[in-house]
């Protein structure tokens, strides 16, 4: 079967790169194709326990569905917004600032919200390298189902995230989503967006949102032609 690297990072609880860098040094029972990795589901499987690592592979992941414009990646970025200069000496801190940005959310949706991704910081780190963090929770929130957002964040002070490349994290990309089929598909938008080099340079200034939502707009259409 196929998926996107990112959705098998997801699927394995394990961060993007690592997933890359093992199957480029032939650790791990699957091959990559393009942005996309191939692998028997059962050699998988067994794979995974072997080594102690969880696979969590629902149909959802295995029978991906299409997305229209609400759950693409420009309009999730534009709900979430751009925050420049968001405070905090620690990741717990950054967090906490991260989600007070985020719009028309309860107090106690923000709490939880909070708890849920400092949980999941404690499973293992979403500091991807390159200087960028894209911080989420495990599962979608409880009660009213609201559209998937992306909150981006460029923070005042770079924060260690553990990332795997040991860089310290400029630019959080706060992910929530209704379902995990919305946020394996803008995680596998954005980490595309991220493989991009220049495109990760250009965050350090950083870009005004219309720059911003101009390049993000610009790879949804390479994506789209490429499908």
């Amino acid at each position: 079967m196929k998926l996107e690297l990112a959705e098998l990072a997801e699927c394995l609880h394990l961060p993007l790169y690592t997933v890359e860098r093992w199957i480029r040094q032939g650790r791990m029972p699957a091959r990559k194709t393009g942005s996309q990795c191939v692998f028997k589901r059962v050699v998988l499987e067994k794979w995974a326990e072997k080594h102690d690592i969880t696979f969590t592979l629902n149909e959802d992941h295995a029978t991906p569905k299409g997305h229209d414009d609400k759950d693409g990646l420009l309009a999730a970025l534009k709900r979430g917004g751009l925050h420049y200069n968001v405070t905090g000496d620690s990741v717990d801190e950054a967090l906490q600032q991260a989600v007070s940005c985020i719009p028309d959310f309860s107090d106690d949706e923000r709490s939880l919200l909070l708890t849920k991704l400092l949980e999941r910081e404690k499973l293992t780190s979403t500091g991807i390298g390159k200087g960028v963090a894209i911080p989420h929770p495990r599962s979608p929130l409880p009660g009213k189902e609201r559209p998937a957002l992306i909150c981006t964040c460029f923070l005042k002070n770079k924060i260690d995230f553990k990332a795997i490349d040991d860089k310290t994290v400029s630019v959080m990309f706060v992910i929530v989503c209704p379902t995990v089929t919305t946020h394996l598909h803008l995680l596998s938008r954005i980490s595309y967006c991220l493989r991009n080099d220049s495109f990760v340079t250009s965050l350090n200034k950083p870009l005004s949102p219309d720059e911003f939502f101009q390049k993000i707009e610009e790879f949804e259409e390479q994506l789209e032609k490429a499908r």
